[in-house]
């Protein structure tokens, strides 16, 4: 039962670093078009 819940532990640890990354990758992205967007808005 103790080796299970340190699977399920490690599963959900490594669920949470995949989930922060991606979040992480989109919040990046967004800003970066976001960024652009309104420089190009700004210097037409």
């Amino acid at each position: 039962m103790r080796g299970k819940k340190l699977v399920i532990l490690a599963a959900y640890q490594m669920i949470a670093k995949w989930f922060c990354a991606a979040a992480h990758a989109f919040f990046m992205a967004f800003f970066v078009y976001f960024f652009t967007a309104t420089v190009d808005f700004y210097w037409k």
